[in-house]
Order: structure tokens, then C-alpha cells, then sequence
């Protein structure tokens, strides 16, 4: 009988120690669940930043689309992916977020609709070359257009690989990495415009620039 009864108090001891032990491992798995549910979105947007930054190193290979009187820079077909990735990512995030936060996160749903217009604002303009001058257009349709006869200045620099058109009122129009045929751009720019093109590229810690005359 004692010989029961100290069998039954050991099954009772192990029956609490093991308890005790799936609780422990149930609460760090809770733990490092809510860790990666809240971290793991910022490491989704730091692969999205590595591509990005790939992608700044690529030659571009889209075309320009060329058309009677109008030719057109659009971003480069990986960017319009990137974005589109992106921007897919980020609107499951917010629903997922706007479904399952708990009332002390409710300020998630917030950061990524913030986000979301972030990355609206940063999606490269397309760019056209027309007959009677430049114009860039955003992804909202606000569009900016410097005439062939106010160009004041053409600077390429070649550390950002970026052409920038300016013009006596200092607007201006930034050819990038991320568009078409910059090549193709840079000499119809120039035929245009018959001005030199000043040159910057870094020397140092300084900017050195130099001036290249339009030869016809």
C-alpha cells in the first residue's frame, strides 16, 4: 500500500514537472512568435531594400517608346515590379495587421498606410521627350514640362548616373538609374538644346565638374 501510494505521488511529481515544462516551452514559443509577427515585416522591407539598391547597380534594358512627335522614358521594368512586389506586400501587411492587432498595437495599421503613400510618392515619374520640350509625369498624372527654349542647364552626374535639366527659374528634371535608355536621352536632350554638358562626378571628398561643349 505505502508502496502504491509513493508510486502515485511520483506520477504526480513527474505529471507536474512535465506541466510545468510544456508551459514554459508554449510561453517562449508565444514569445518568439510575437517576436518574428512584429519584425518580420521590416525584414520583408530590407530584402525589398537590398533589391533596391541591386537594382540602382543594373543597366537598364527597357526601351523608350517611341512615337510620332513624342518619345517616352518610362522606369525600368524591374522597378515597376519592385513596386508592384512592394506594394502588394504592404497592403496584406495592413489587412493582416488591421484584422489581428491587439488595442495596444494601434498604430500598426497606421505605419503601413504610411507606407503605402510613401511609396507612392517615391515610384519614378515617366519621362517625354517632345517637340516642344521635356515633361515629367508622376504616377498621380501631376505633370512638369521645361520648354527647349528655357533649358538653362544640363548636368550629368556620374556617381547617381543622372542626367538633371534645369531651367532659368531653377525647375528642374531629373533623368535617373531607374529609367529607360538614358543614352538615348542624353544625346536627344542635347541635339535639342545645343548646350554643354557639365560633367560631376566625386574626387575625393569633393565634387570635381567639368564642361563638355555640344559638338553637332
Amino acid at each position: 500500500m505505502a508502496r502504491n501510494q509513493s508510486m502515485l505521488a511520483l506520477a504526480v511529481l513527474a505529471q507536474s514537472w512535465f506541466t510545468r515544462r510544456i508551459d514554459k516551452m508554449a510561453l517562449q514559443f508565444s514569445d518568439k512568435t510575437h517576436f518574428a509577427s512584429h519584425f518580420l515585416p521590416f525584414v520583408v522591407l530590407g530584402v525589398h531594400l537590398l533589391v533596391f539598391v541591386w537594382l540602382r547597380k543594373r543597366s537598364a534594358v527597357t526601351q523608350a517608346a517611341v512615337e510620332p512627335g513624342r518619345t517616352t522614358f518610362p522606369p525600368i521594368r524591374e522597378i515597376r515590379q519592385f513596386f508592384f512586389v512592394t506594394a502588394t506586400v504592404l497592403v496584406l501587411l495592413l489587412a493582416w495587421c488591421s484584422i489581428s492587432h491587439e488595442p495596444r498595437e494601434w498604430w500598426l495599421p497606421y505605419v503601413f498606410m504610411t507606407l503605402l503613400v510613401v511609396l507612392t510618392l517615391a515610384y519614378p515619374r515617366t519621362l517625354f521627350i517632345e517637340m516642344y520640350g521635356v515633361t515629367s509625369r508622376s504616377w498621380l498624372g501631376l505633370e512638369k514640362t521645361i520648354r527647349w527654349e528655357d533649358v538653362a542647364q544640363l548636368q550629368y552626374a556620374m556617381d547617381r548616373r543622372s542626367l538633371t535639366i534645369r531651367d532659368n527659374e531653377n525647375h528642374k528634371i531629373i533623368h535617373r538609374v531607374f529609367h529607360a535608355e538614358p543614352l538615348l536621352f542624353r544625346d536627344t536632350v542635347r541635339e535639342r538644346t545645343g548646350l554643354p554638358l557639365r560633367i560631376t562626378h566625386r574626387h575625393g571628398a569633393k565634387n570635381k565638374t567639368t564642361e563638355l561643349p555640344y559638338r553637332d
